[in-house]
């Protein structure tokens, strides 16, 4: 039987999405300070379907993504913290309800990796584009987001609701 305390021990896979959303996060706001001196006034502002930079802006645009990335993350972060300590519902018997909330825990978990390493890569990219050290974003890149971010979750979904 599970228990309440059992939902407040992360996993080995919640330690790693956490892991590497944190790596994420901090790539996302170091990159930018590092660069963002020499960088030059005009930075790729957003990437086309095929990869390439089809929107400039000034370089101070560059801590958008830094920005949101954080508040989603910090987001995230908090809406994980009342998952963990809600009280259970009584809708729902004690182990499914505590298997179901582990299950959107590592989803969270997840998503915040996902974002922050998605971003990170977004503004080392525009950078580098920026540099004339790289075309684009890469035509791989736009595809496989959204597998991550939609397939992914549907997945966890679906595996939650089946259990």
């Amino acid at each position: 039987m599970h228990t309440m305390n059992e939902l407040q021990k992360p996993g080995r896979i919640d330690i790693l999405f956490e892991s590497a959303g944190i790596i994420g996060l901090v790539f996302l706001i170091l990159v930018p300070l590092f660069y963002y001196p020499a960088m030059p006034d005009q930075i790729p502002t957003h990437f086309g379907i095929k990869g390439f930079a089809d929107g400039w802006g000034p370089k101070t645009t560059i801590w958008l993504l830094p920005v949101i990335g954080f508040i989603i993350y910090a987001g995230l972060s908090v809406l994980n913290f009342f998952l963990i300590r809600s009280s259970p519902s009584g809708k729902l018997d004690p182990t499914t309800e505590i298997k179901q909330k582990k299950g959107v825990y590592t989803l969270l978990q997840f998503l915040k990796a996902a974002l922050s390493v998605s971003f990170a890569y977004i503004v080392y990219a525009s950078i580098q584009v920026s540099f004339a050290n790289q075309d684009g974003i890469g035509q791989w890149f736009l595809p496989v987001f959204i597998v991550v971010l939609t397939v992914v979750p549907i997945i966890f979904v679906i595996r939650l609701t089946l259990k």
